[in-house]
């Protein structure tokens, strides 16, 4: 078992006139194996080396992982501050709500890799988050996942979030971008930065991109999750700081490094690229039921191939049949091929194996409306308001529903939440104008109301109502 440890010495890497940024040199070195933490151990943790950090453009997590006198180091993913233009400044919010000022100068890109050194100068004694061994991390083994989403209507400032998870991938080769760690915690934009922690509340990696569990279709926003997640482990780092070269391997071989690589490639665009990977790595493992439902999503989203996913999912749930995010998968599909009673039947196991599965209940709600049972997605959509009131199509399910029961006042409230949290939304804003036309008792000239197909309701063609 080896760690990762600090050695005496300094290493100057100079940034710029004036500017330098003092970072420890590490080195690895064998330790007495520590006993695991709780759950709330490894939270308190999180929370203290955690770092909210705001630029113009918008913001990231970043974790406190050294101090030189009252000079902090804060490593992050290098999109998180590869906006900050020459000149800019940003901010870095501690544990304790203390700001301090970042400009340009204080940040240090690391070459090849998704990271990047950031700075700060404080009195303050902060704790500093201790490196582990990477290497030592495998499939299976449970990692946790810190960081500050953006905030939205019911969550209106930043706020640390922490997950736990399992680790679905890991390479002993660094991967494209540095990737090499891959993870089922659920994530949201904000969290890149934050740190990835083992068992023992140790940094072995800095979590970096997730491929987003919601899609939005012809026929709505509708829940989907992949399980992609990517960090970049922390020797990638260690190598850096002690001026070693940083190995990338841009060939994926084994099952685990095609499965990286998979998720690599979908999250910048390159679905072909990401497909052939999944395909690659079934021929290796053809007891992957992640790859099989990665892939399933893949056709559905992305080449419309909605039987092929079916099949994909199908066979993924016989080789893991407790699975609530595949029978969620499969249950979009069968919306998408109008199977309605197959589409409840697998959002119904999907609940009963996650009673808090707040996509699931958005995706039941969904079909519920479809088959004009208004009175149960408007149940189902103020389930999943209470178990995530953060979630804008929550909101907007549940605006649907009222709509058709004919609560334009109830529809108006719900929307309007909705468009706070995600204000780029455009069926809210058919929703909200049907809503309005209902409560000013108007008819629509262009007929009746539709079913809620979100991404097709166009703005009502309206007419004032007779008196």
């Amino acid at each position: 078992m080896t760690m990762i440890r600090a050695t005496a010495g300094l290493m100057v890497l100079i940034l710029g006139v004036g500017q330098v940024l003092n970072i420890a040199p590490r080195s690895m070195a064998p330790v007495v194996a520590q006993a695991a933490l709780s759950k709330s151990q490894i939270a308190e943790v999180a929370e203290r080396v955690t770092v909210l950090i705001q630029t113009p453009a918008g913001h990231g997590s970043g974790t406190i992982i050294g101090k030189n006198g009252d000079v902090y180091q804060v490593l992050t993913a290098k999109h998180v501050i590869e906006s900050i233009k020459a000149g800019e400044e940003a901010d870095i919010t501690t544990h304790n709500g203390k700001v301090y000022r970042l400009n340009d100068r204080d940040i240090r890109p690391i070459p090849q890799v998704d990271l990047a050194m950031v700075q700060f100068r404080s009195s303050v004694n902060y704790p500093q988050a201790k490196l582990g061994n990477d290497l030592a991390v495998k499939r299976g083994m449970n990692v946790y996942v810190a960081g500050y989403p953006l905030p939205g209507q019911a969550i209106t400032r930043p706020v640390l979030q922490f997950t736990s998870g399992d680790v679905t991938a890991s390479s002993e080769n660094i991967l494209q971008d540095g990737y090499s760690l891959t993870y089922t915690n659920n994530t949201l934009p904000g969290m890149s930065g934050g740190p990835v922690l083992n068992e023992r509340a140790e940094l072995v990696g800095i979590h970096g991109r997730a491929e987003g569990s919601y899609q939005s279709t012809k026929q709505g926003t509708i829940a989907l999750k992949s399980g992609f997640n990517l960090a970049v482990p922390i020797r990638t780092y260690t190598a850096w700081v002690n001026k070693q070269p940083i190995k990338i391997n841009t060939t994926a071989t084994t099952a685990q490094e095609l499965y990286i690589s998979g998720e690599r490639k979908y999250n910048v665009g390159d679905t072909q690229g990401a497909l052939a990977d999944l395909n690659q790595l079934i021929k290796l493992d053809p007891n992957s039921a992640l790859a099989y439902m990665s892939r399933g999503i893949l056709k559905a989203l992305n080449q419309k191939d909605y039987q092929g996913a079916l099949a994909d999912y199908n066979q993924a749930l016989q080789l893991d049949p407790q699975n609530a995010d595949i029978y969620g998968n499969r249950a979009f599909v069968r919306v998408m091929l109008r199977d309605f009673a197959g589409a409840t039947a697998d959002a119904d196991q999907a609940i009963r194996l996650r009673a808090n599965y707040d996509k699931a209940y958005i995706l039941r709600g969904f079909v519920k409306s479809q088959m004009n049972d208004y009175p149960g997605a408007l149940a189902d959509a103020s389930r999943a308001v209470e178990l995530n009131p953060n979630l804008a199509d929550a909101w907007l399910m549940r605006a649907t529903a009222k709509v058709y029961l004919q609560n334009p006042q109830g529809a108006l409230a719900d929307v309007n939440q909705a468009l706070r949290i995600n204000p780029k939304e455009a069926s809210s804003y058919a929703v909200r104008a049907i809503a309005k036309a209902l409560r000013k008792r108007v008819v629509m000239r262009c007929g009746r109301l539709r079913k809620p197909s979100y991404k097709t309701i166009q703005e009502p063609c309206l007419m004032p109502a007779k008196r």
